[in-house]
């Protein structure tokens, strides 16, 4: 396929986590989806999305600048906390 370019739908699964492994998100028995540079996501996870086919998957560090920044994201990611995805991109459209 494709690379995957911005303005397209992409449906990921993955699992979020920190730098120690301790589980912060997941799509588990679900998927995500969201608009490519124009969503609420990270703005590493779209810089990294747009490296990636449909059916890739990938390990994506994200250091705090490019994830939740200062503050974090207000429920589970603290401030100034490397994430680290574990990501599948099952479609993009």
């Amino acid at each position: 396929g494709r690379q995957i370019e911005d303005g397209q739908k992409v449906i990921v699964e993955y699992v979020v986590t920190k730098i120690n492994g301790d589980t912060l998100y997941t799509t588990e028995k679900k998927i995500d989806q969201f608009t490519v540079s124009n969503s609420e996501k990270e703005s590493g996870l779209h810089e990294a999305i747009k490296l990636l086919k449909p059916g890739s998957k990938a390990i994506i560090i994200l250091p705090s600048h490019r994830a939740h920044g200062i503050s974090g994201d207000m429920d589970k990611i603290p401030p100034l906390t490397t994430v680290i995805y574990n990501l599948k991109v099952k479609n993009s459209f």
